[in-house]
């Protein structure tokens, strides 16, 4: 637990410090990455396609769980039937094969409605996380070359927070967030241009000392 609060109490320190040499030439930027991948047009239509990946499992789960219902109470009807005859009625000997073979099939729904379900359910996670992991490589790559453009030596993701749920950063000026400049700069480079800034240009007042 206090390493989670060591790195980000130290960046502050620095940031705030200002007195020794070090911290007058650290020029520390920070960047909602929650807002950029809120804003990210090519992060919302990969979000919408995994929803709708998610909603036809969902109707295919319910559609296998409609049937196997259909023939529980198929079943359960058979059973009925089966307890309303008598002993020695030679239909009974036929209903018993009949209620031993449903009752089988309604085994394996079920276990191919779970197997299903944990399939469905693994492949959708795999899904987003690697569209996940490749939009973080998009947005970590404009990050660095904004900063990189802008001299900066550290940037911290503003709408983090550690294990415990404390905002990593506590406090920061406005001119050295460049959030609105991330997300102009991501949607060109997707093809998707928010805004006629070239990439790479920070935002009005950025970077100022």
């Amino acid at each position: 637990m206090k390493s989670s609060f060591l790195l980000p109490l130290l960046a502050l320190t620095l940031v705030l410090g200002g007195r020794s040499a070090v911290a007058q030439s650290l020029k520390v930027g920070t960047v909602d990455v929650k807002r950029v991948f809120e804003n990210y047009d090519k992060a919302k239509a990969a979000e919408a396609k995994i929803n709708e990946t998610r909603e036809a499992a969902k109707k295919e789960l319910e559609d296998r769980v409609a049937t196997y219902k259909k023939a529980a109470e198929d079943f359960k009807k058979l059973n009925e039937d089966l307890a309303a005859l008598a002993p020695s009625d030679d239909a009974r000997a036929e209903k018993q094969k009949v209620r031993a073979t449903k009752a089988a099939e309604l085994q394996s729904m079920e276990q191919e409605i779970r197997s299903f379900q944990a399939a469905r359910e693994k492949q959708i996670q795999e899904q987003a996380l690697a569209v996940r992991t490749e939009l973080e490589g998009e947005v970590s790559k404009v990050v660095a070359d904004i900063a990189k453009a802008g001299h900066y030596n550290v940037i911290l993701n503003k709408s983090a927070r550690t294990a415990s749920g404390v905002p990593i950063v506590l406090y920061s000026l406005d001119e050295y967030e460049f959030t609105d400049d991330v997300i102009k700069a991501i949607n060109q480079a997707a093809g998707n241009p928010s805004s006629n800034s070239p990439v790479g240009t920070p935002a009005t007042g950025a970077g100022k000392k």
